[in-house]
């Protein structure tokens, strides 16, 4: 009996990580603590750089400003944004806006403005959180949230049709460049995880018999 009691907590627990959503952005500090200035990305294992700190400078000049970080490739880009923003259909132009925001896109909005700051000056009104980075065809791109009196307004998604060509060299105050440190992380999915202990279950059984 008491084996079988252990055996049905198990199997409920299991389950229900199944359908629990992969934690996401927590604020990080850069050099001092409490300073704020970094993301650590729990799906991945990452620490992303706030975009203020490299608002303006130029994708070459980074990585020597900002020792022991280096600058995100496409796929750490894709992967934040996969993660961070859930279910989105970016349209045509890789943009995504508030008209079609739900209360949880507004939510992952307001949490990546949160946690990586604010890039750009204030427009009467209306903030940047935006970074560049070079795609998987070595365009170079930009992708983040802008806010229209603080509440997010657009995502510009990693496939942003925005053209951009230029900011490599020049640099723009209202954009920052992605960076990160760390080695991306392998997190098996939950699903993953409830096979795995059901699987051990049934073996449990399988002896038994």
């Amino acid at each position: 009996m008491k084996f079988k009691l252990w055996e049905a907590l198990l199997a409920g627990s299991i389950l229900a990580t199944a359908n629990v959503t992969m934690a996401g952005l927590i604020q990080a500090d850069y050099l001092t603590a409490n300073d704020n200035l970094a993301v650590y990305d729990e799906n991945t294992g990452l620490t992303w750089l706030d975009t203020a700190l490299t608002s303006g400078m130029l994708y070459a000049d980074v990585g020597n400003a900002f020792p022991g970080w280096r600058v995100a490739t496409n796929t750490e880009v894709e992967s934040l944004f996969s993660g961070t923003f859930s279910n989105l259909n970016y349209g045509a132009n890789g943009v995504y806006t508030s008209t079609n925001f739900s209360s949880n896109t507004l939510a992952e909005a307001s949490n990546f403005i949160t946690t990586f700051g604010y890039a750009g000056n204030n427009y009467s009104g209306s903030r940047y959180s935006l970074a560049f980075y070079f795609d998987e065809d070595l365009k170079y791109r930009a992708a983040g949230v802008r806010t229209i009196d603080g509440v997010p307004y657009s995502i510009f998604g990693p496939e942003w049709a925005y053209d951009i060509t230029g900011y490599e060299t020049i640099g723009h105050v209202d954009y920052g460049v992605f960076m990160v440190k760390g080695v991306t992380s392998t997190v098996p999915e939950p699903s993953t995880l409830a096979i795995l202990g059901l699987g051990l279950i049934g073996l449990r059984y399988r002896k038994k018999g």
